[in-house]
């Protein structure tokens, strides 16, 4: 992994400023030097100023489906990001890897990159599945609940048989990969999101934000893609398991034994706003201590500088309780 033959890809609108900032400023600590691009999905020229000295590249992203689609549908501008997704090879051109990582991601380690991009070489695609022993909703009864949540929506997507299998095969998340420029998933991906828009099309006028994700399971799946599975601790799902807080350093740390490090943390919870993933949430400390701190990146980052009583976090009072 080089600067020269990889690179990180996001997108953001102004609303997700705050937290493209936080994903650049964790890129630019722990990236190692790698370029950074960015569809660009409604980001204001301050926001396109404000960033330039993180970002190699901006592009605005086309559509990527039909004009009947978009009656329809009338998506928001964002969407794009989520079609344009299977072409950036088109938006970015001339790299061997490309690494995705959501807006509403950050990078916790040296390491985590570098082991993606390893992870895709000679593979078809890098990517995570949602699934841990400390995610429960994933097992036992909350298993049963997930599924039974779930199914409508993959019922509004797909043909019952695949939606029911769908439920079998289990989420990889689209939110963070790495895949290489020759891998045959990219045209499988863009393939399997035009027949998935049409199915809904016939059901329902609201877009379910999970289609690309879901086109991109049945490339993975269906065509039995050579895929490296990475553990849960590459892409970690904030309100899936709440992390623990190492006491000395700061980081973030798997909620079970034996407490793994969090390489890259996904800020996706409960509460879908912006300001929902930026507030306070408690957890507690690796030796039993509740704290109450943001998760995003600047609030982390402060935790691990500055000593646990009294910690002003993000604006927000985060005091260790004993």
């Amino acid at each position: 992994m080089t600067p020269a033959d990889t690179i990180i890809v996001t997108s953001a609108n102004t609303a997700y400023a705050p937290l493209l900032a936080g994903l650049l400023e964790s890129v630019r600590d722990h990236g190692g030097g790698l370029p950074v691009g960015i569809l660009d999905t409604g980001l204001t020229v301050e926001d396109r100023d404000r960033f330039a000295p993180y970002v190699d590249r901006f592009a605005v992203p086309d559509w990527h489906m039909s004009a009947e689609h978009q009656a329809r549908f009338r998506p928001p501008e964002w969407i794009k990001a989520m079609t344009a997704r299977p072409h950036l090879r088109d938006y970015f051109p001339g790299y061997q890897t490309y690494i995705w990582l959501d807006a509403d991601t950050w990078v916790a380690t040296p390491t985590a990159l570098a082991t993606l991009a390893a992870a895709a070489a000679g593979r078809d695609i890098a990517v995570v599945p949602t699934v841990d022993p400390a995610y429960t909703r994933y097992h036992g009864l909350g298993a049963l609940k997930a599924r039974a949540a779930i199914l409508p929506v993959y019922r509004t997507l797909l043909p019952e048989a695949l939606a029911q299998t769908m439920l079998v095969l289990g989420e990889i998340c689209s939110g963070v990969f790495a895949m290489p420029t020759g891998s045959p998933i990219w045209d499988l991906w863009a393939a399997e999101i035009g027949p998935i828009l049409d199915f809904s099309m016939e059901r329902s006028d609201t877009l379910y934000h999970i289609f690309e994700q879901t086109a991109l399971n049945l490339a993975v799946h269906r065509r039995h893609a050579d895929a490296a599975f990475l553990p849960a601790r590459f892409n970690w799902v904030l309100g899936e398991a709440r992390p623990l807080i190492d006491d000395t350093t700061g980081s973030l740390r798997v909620p079970q034994p034996p407490h793994d490090v969090i390489e890259i943390l996904h800020l996706i919870h409960s509460g879908r706003s912006i300001a929902d993933k930026m507030a306070p949430l408690e957890t507690h400390t690796l030796t039993g201590r509740s704290i109450q701190t943001p998760f995003d990146y600047r609030a982390i980052r402060e935790l691990g500088h500055r000593p646990p009583v009294g910690l002003s976090v993000g604006g927000h009072d985060a005091v260790y309780a004993p």
